[in-house]
């Protein structure tokens, strides 16, 4: 339910210097692809990315638009497991707010999200920032597996993939397993002086973990996993189709795609800069089987990453401005003052005190 402090505390959730926040982001980004062009030549970069049409590009942008709304429709399926009465449109709207969260490092900035929730529908921040962490193990398997069934597909590259799913479905069991981990905690370890003020709330939050690696959850939320992701990986093979002499397939296009996202995330960088970008232009290069490529795999490679990593950030910051419109017309309707903040309110979002609620 929404109180008065509540809406007008809304505004003191997003920094008040969010642009200069993003001001690092933004240099290590132009780091990254000054890098990019200069290593595969600019100008003949410049010209293999006009060569692709608006129309494939619109298109890219759709297949991203759509994994973004599937796992937005996953967020709001496991809000429901965790008995939260959010409506489906807010729910996605939140979802969508997360997704300008891309930037941070492995997305830890989507707890975002959670504070949403906490603030305007009063879901303890114990029960939803589990599944934040649950999407993010969804993910990765995910991408594991689509990337390693993927390479079994690929020439040469039978062994290495047979691995790889494995290791995928060893994962998805570990993340099966997470929930039981509090159970085996010593008593002495919870019941420590820094540990014990919070045991209910990590007992909440295991036990909210638990309601989404039953089967029942489990596996629905595993499947829209593997399907936005394998759509958006699909934009690759999509936008290769502009270089004729580019010959990669769509397995071709997934392994570019998923490899390069995990070594981003291991590189623990804001969004994967950089990392990213070289593993997927180094995967392209190889993949076509022509060094004589690298500019035409530059191209491609800022253009997927425009249509999946930058559009989701665009997206999020979109539904964050639209999420604070709504809550102002609802604070208006109801006679509350949420454009004001309270006296001596803090633009420091993410902390300790409000994590712990």
């Amino acid at each position: 339910m929404e109180t008065p402090s509540t809406l007008a505390d809304d505004k003191d959730l997003f920094p008040r210097h969010l642009g200069r926040k993003l001001v690092p982001v933004v240099v290590v980004a132009i780091a990254a692809y000054l890098a990019l062009f200069l290593l595969a030549d600019a100008d003949a970069t410049v010209r293999e990315m006009s060569r692709v049409s608006g129309r494939a590009i619109v298109f890219a942008c759709l297949l991203s638009l759509a994994s973004f709304f599937l796992r937005a429709v996953r967020w709001h399926a496991l809000l429901r497991r965790v008995r939260s009465n959010v409506p489906f449109t807010d729910g996605v709207l939140v979802s969508f707010v997360g997704l300008a969260m891309t930037i941070t490092p492995a997305k830890a900035g989507e707890v975002i999200k959670s504070l949403l929730l906490k603030d305007s529908f009063e879901v303890p921040v114990a029960q939803s920032a589990p599944i934040v962490m649950f999407e993010r193990l969804a993910d990765l398997v995910a991408v594991v597996l689509l990337g390693g069934v993927a390479l079994m597909f690929v020439p040469g590259a039978l062994a290495p993939g047979i691995v790889t799913v494995v290791g995928g479905v060893v994962l998805a069991l570990l993340v099966g397993f997470l929930p039981r981990v509090f159970d085996y905690i010593p008593a002495r370890v919870l019941n420590a002086r820094l540990v014990a003020p919070r045991r209910a709330k990590l007992q909440s939050s295991f036990e909210a973990l638990g309601a989404l690696v039953v089967p029942s959850a489990y596996l629905p939320a595993l499947g829209l996993s593997l399907v936005a992701w394998g759509i958006q990986s699909v934009t690759v093979w999509l936008l290769a189709q502009a270089f004729p002499e580019f010959a990669i397939s769509v397995v071709d296009g997934i392994v570019a795609y998923c490899a390069p996202l995990l070594a981003g995330a291991l590189a623990l960088v804001p969004g994967g800069l950089g990392a990213t970008e070289a593993s997927m232009a180094g995967m392209l290069v190889v993949l076509a089987g022509s060094s004589s490529a690298l500019s035409v795999a530059a191209a491609l490679t800022v253009l997927v990453r425009l249509v999946t990593f930058w559009l989701a950030v665009i997206v999020g910051l979109v539904a964050l401005g639209a999420w604070r419109l709504r809550r102002a017309r609802v604070a208006r309707a109801r006679g509350y003052d949420s454009v004001r903040p309270p006296p001596r309110a803090s633009h420091a979002s993410l902390t300790p005190e409000k994590l712990q609620d």
